[in-house]
């Protein structure tokens, strides 16, 4: 998988796995900070899209509002 820094049909199960955001991707700086400072905080899960909404899924309706 690589360095490939989002989350597409391909990688989402690698990225699931426990730990496998430090296993299969290079965290951009301001991603791996808000992280930290998101455990700083005792919260235990942040949200980012490029990694939790798949990237590559074209069936997706784009111009609906979620």
């Amino acid at each position: 998988m690589g360095s490939q820094n989002y989350a597409t049909e391909k990688n989402m199960d690698a990225l699931q796995e426990q730990g496998g955001l430090a296993k299969h991707v290079v965290l951009p700086k301001v991603v791996a900070d808000a992280i930290h400072l998101t455990g700083l905080l005792g919260y235990w899960y942040i949200w980012v899209d490029r990694f939790c909404i798949i990237q590559d899924n074209d069936g997706l309706d784009k111009n609906k509002p979620s």
